[in-house]
């Protein structure tokens, strides 16, 4: 099962491989993990948390500058560093400790 995370919606990729799905918006998305939906493409970062990957999520965050990067459990390379569980990685993303976000 597969997280992706964009920052920004206009650089989502329009073509999916098969299986895979768009979830916009904070319900679809919502109703998406809670149904344990395979692969979720959304902008929706307010469910970025451990929870994904202690649930057998893997999470990809796809930055704008097109740098895409895999969060998981113990020691990411830099700039993720050391994720234990639980943790709100929103709060990390948002305060720039998972990547640069564009401005």
């Amino acid at each position: 099962m597969e997280y992706h995370w964009y920052e920004d919606y206009w650089t989502m990729p329009r073509n999916l491989p098969k299986g895979h799905q768009f979830f916009i918006g904070y319900y679809q998305t919502q109703r998406a993990i809670r149904f344990h939906v395979e692969n979720i493409h959304t902008d929706q970062s307010v469910f970025l948390s451990t929870w994904l990957l202690d649930n057998g999520y893997r999470v990809f965050l796809h930055f704008k500058s097109g740098i895409v990067t895999e969060l998981k459990l113990g020691d990411n390379p830099p700039p993720g560093g050391r994720i234990n569980s639980p943790k709100n990685l929103e709060g990390l993303l948002l305060s720039g400790c998972l990547g640069k976000l564009s401005e």
